[in-house]
C-alpha cells in the first residue's frame, strides 16, 4: 500500500530563535539525512504533551534547504499503512532511520520496541512508501536470538555498501542485501570496549547511529560515543561525551534541581534522552538531537520531546568538540556576538581546524585559490554595519559579497582588516570569496569575524 500525506504544513522558525528547530509539535529521534540539496528527517512524534508514557501514534518526514524552515512532507500511520502490524505496537511508532540505492529510498521503522520493518519509495525520499514485505525486515523473534531488543536502526552507506545497526545495550550490524530490503549476512555482534554511557559502566543505551568521518567510524548513542578505525564492524573503543553543560546556552539546561554534584559525570541530566544523528551537508557537519527544556509536557517532559541541532567539529586525534546547544542554533547568525568562522553554512576549498589562538578551539584555514565560505541570515543590529575580521591573513585577498553584491575587499598585509558595508538591510547573506596573491598564493587562517 502507497501512503503519503504531503505539504501539510511549513514551520517558519522567529528570527532569533531558532532552537527547537520545530516548537511544541512534538518532533522526537531526529535522525536527518541530505538527499541531493535538501535534508529530511525522519522523526517519532510524541502525541500530546499530556503523554504519561512514550505515545507515538505515527511517523513524520520534515523537510528543509536552509535548515530554518521545515515542511512537514510525509506522516505514516502503522494502522493504515502496515496493517500487519499487532493493535498493541500502533502507540509505539519508535525510531526511524532511511538510505538510498540506485534513486530509490528506503525507511526503516522500529514496529514497536522489538521489532524493524522497512517500506520502499521509488524517487523520493518524502514517498509515497511501498510496503513491500509486509512483515518485519528485523523480527522480535531474530531478537530473541541475538538476546537484545531490535529497535531504532540506523543506515550507514560506504563505499557502495549499506549496513544496518539496531539493538539495545547490545548492538548487532549487518550489510544489506542489494535489494536494502533483506540481509546479506547474519548479523554481527558489536564491540564496544569500555561502554559508559547514563546506565553506567561497561553499558551503551539504545539509538545506535553510524557515521563516518576522515576515515574513523563512530559509533553514537544519545550523547556518548565511541571510534573504530577498523571499519563498520569495529571493535569501537568508548571516547566520551560530546554534550557538556559548559556549551549549553542557560536556557537549554535541564533545571538547577536537576544536578546532583555528588553524582558521576556520565549521569549529567544534560546528556540524558538525547537521541540524535549526524549530518553532513555543503562540508559542514551537524548533529540533530532531543531536547526537552522547552516541552510544554510540565508533568512529564521527557515524552514530549523538541529537537535542537547544533554544529560539529572534531579535534585533531578524533574526538569531538562539546556541542553548542543555544537559541541561535543553525542556518542563521546573531550579529549581537561574534560568529566563529568555522559555523558556515556552506564552504569550498577550506579546511576546520583545531587552533591553539583561537578561544573556541577551531579556525578556518585556507589555502586554495577560489575557497569560499557562505553565511545566510545574519540578523544585524544596524543597516550600515562594519565587518572586522580576525584571524591570520598571510597571503592574497578576501572578496566580500552581501546579498549577492559587491561589498569590499579585504587584502593581506593590511593592519586592520576591516570594511564598512553599504546599507542593505538587517538580514545579511554574507559570502567570503578568498584569492590568491600575483603568483596565486592564498593562506588564510580566519578565526571569526563581527559586524558592528
Amino acid at each position: 500500500m502507497f501512503f503519503r500525506v504531503a505539504l501539510l504544513f511549513v514551520f517558519w522558525v522567529c528570527a532569533g530563535a531558532r532552537n527547537p528547530i520545530v516548537s511544541n509539535v512534538g518532533m522526537a529521534d531526529p535522525h536527518a539525512r541530505a538527499f541531493g540539496d535538501s535534508v529530511y528527517i525522519y522523526a517519532t512524534h510524541d502525541y500530546s504533551n499530556l503523554n504519561t508514557d512514550y505515545r507515538m501514534d505515527d511517523w513524520w518526514i520534515w523537510k528543509t534547504t536552509d535548515l530554518l524552515s521545515y515542511e512537514k512532507v510525509s506522516v505514516l500511520n502503522p494502522s493504515v499503512s502496515m496493517k500487519w502490524t499487532n493493535v498493541s505496537t500502533r502507540h509505539s511508532c519508535w525510531a526511524t532511520d532511511a538510505g538510498e540505492k540506485a534513486g530509490n529510498y528506503f525507511w526503516y521503522l522500529s514496529v514497536g520496541p522489538t521489532s524493524v520493518a522497512v517500506l520502499k519509495s521509488e524517487r523520493d525520499p518524502a514517498g509515497p512508501w511501498n510496503d513491500v514485505l509486509k512483515r518485519p525486515l528485523l523480527s522480535a523473534e531474530l531478537g530473541d536470538e541475538l538476546k537484545t531488543q531490535i529497535r531504532d536502526p540506523s543506515i550507514l552507506a560506504y563505499r557502495g555498501k549499506r549496513y544496518i545497526i539496531f539493538g539495545t545495550f547490545t548492538y548487532y550490524i549487518a550489510e544489506l542485501g542489494e535489494d536494502m530490503m533483506s540481509l546479506a549476512e547474519h548479523p554481527r555482534l558489536v564491540q564496544v570496549r569500555n561502554a559508559l554511557g547514563n546506565y553506567g559502566p561497561g553499558k551503551t543505551d539504545d539509538k545506535p547511529f553510524l557515521h563516518v568521518h576522515d576515515g574513523s567510524f563512530y559509533l553514537s548513542y544519545g550523547s556518548f560515543y565511541s571510534i573504530s578505525e577498523s571499519g563498520p564492524y569495529g571493535p569501537y573503543n568508548f571516547v566520551g561525551s560530546f554534550v557538556a553543560t559548559e556549551a549549553i546556552s542557560p536556557r537549554f539546561r535541564s533545571k538547577p534541581s536537576a544536578y546532583n554534584k555528588s553524582a558521576p559525570w556520565w549521569k549529567n541530566p544534560d546528556t540524558q534522552n538525547r537521541h540524535g544523528s549526524f549530518l553532513h551537508l555543503h562540508n559542514q557537519w551537524y548533529w540533530f538531537g532531543c531536547d526537552i527544556s522547552h516541552s510544554t509536557d510540565l508533568k512529564h517532559p521527557s515524552y514530549f520531546r523538541d529537537v535542537v541541532a547544533g554544529y560539529v567539529h572534531y579535534f585533531k586525534n578524533g574526538s569531538i568538540a562539546p556541542v553548542k546547544i543555544d537559541e541561535v542554533g543553525v542556518g542563521s547568525y546573531d550579529a549581537r556576538s561574534r560568529i566563529e568562522a568555522e559555523n558556515f553554512f556552506k564552504a569550498s576549498g577550506v579546511l576546520k581546524e583545531e587552533s591553539s589562538v583561537s578561544s573556541q578551539g577551531f579556525h578556518v584555514k585556507v589555502d586554495k585559490n577560489d575557497s569560499y565560505l557562505f553565511y545566510p541570515n545574519i540578523m544585524v543590529p544596524s543597516k550600515k554595519p562594519t565587518i572586522r575580521f580576525l584571524g591570520n591573513f598571510n597571503s592574497g585577498s578576501v572578496r566580500v559579497e552581501v546579498n549577492s553584491q559587491y561589498a569590499c575587499t579585504v587584502r593581506a598585509g593590511l593592519a586592520a582588516k576591516v570594511c564598512k558595508l553599504p546599507q542593505y538591510g538587517n538580514i545579511l547573506n554574507v559570502r567570503l570569496q578568498f584569492s590568491g596573491n600575483e603568483e596565486g598564493i592564498a593562506s588564510f587562517a580566519l578565526d571569526y569575524f563581527v559586524l558592528e
